[in-house]
């Protein structure tokens, strides 16, 4: 079409058309730095997210589950549903607190036992302990429903590598012994022998340690 045009429309056309590039131009640079800034922006709110589950995930005390009693009795019937156990947690009445502690005693049967153990005023879980004398695939089951319920990201390839770590399944024959795990920020410590003893516990926990947990100080 522009060829059809006379001289004069065509000069005239240009220097609008220059006109119109140099406004073009001004606008592109406008929408580019409109887009970098809506992408910075972005980021930065990318991060920001980022930056507060971090922070999120380092207000949950040292000292702490991060799950009320409450919560364990709910979470933890649903996950034994899931791995197939028939047991269920009936009740989250803490005891009366002594030495600035206090526990969720849970008996399930006559072979496995739960305490919770929590900071006097405080709902969340510090630390749970499994006392387990049953049968071997019980055992698991009631340790993967337990690590389900604590454990929220992790998934079942996750605790059944867990598992291994403790030398509870992957292996022909049961071993005794002591054996330690960490998943997700959360410590596993296992003692294996005639009965099975199971804590789990923040890996930052100041008092739960492996080296409190052999010599006897909790």
């Amino acid at each position: 079409m522009l060829k059809k045009w006379t001289a004069i429309l065509i000069v005239g056309l240009l220097g609008a058309s220059l006109a119109a590039c140099g406004k073009d131009k001004k606008e592109d640079a406008a929408k580019e730095q409109d887009t970098a800034s809506s992408v910075h922006e972005d980021t930065d709110k990318t991060k920001a997210d980022e930056e507060q589950n971090n922070n999120a995930a380092s207000e949950l005390e040292e000292d702490q589950l991060g799950i009320s009693a409450k919560e364990f009795q709910t979470d933890f019937n649903e996950a034994a549903e899931a791995v197939g156990l028939t047991y269920r947690v009936d009740h989250s009445e803490w005891s009366e607190p002594r030495k600035g502690l206090r526990i969720v005693d849970i008996i399930l049967d006559e072979n496995y036992r739960i305490q919770l153990l929590g900071n006097e005023g405080e709902e969340n879980v510090r630390a749970l302990m499994l006392d387990a004398d049953g049968d071997d695939q019980t055992d698991i089951q009631t340790i993967k429903a337990l690590t389900k319920t604590v454990v929220k990201k992790a998934t079942d390839e996750e605790i059944d590598e867990t598992l291994k770590e403790l030398k509870l399944i992957g292996s022909t024959e049961k071993e005794r012994g002591y054996a330690t795990a960490t998943l997700h920020g959360y410590h596993l410590l296992l003692r294996n022998g005639s009965s099975i003893e199971l804590i789990i516990a923040n890996e930052n926990d100041p008092l739960i340690t492996e080296e409190n947990w052999k010599n006897g100080e909790f």
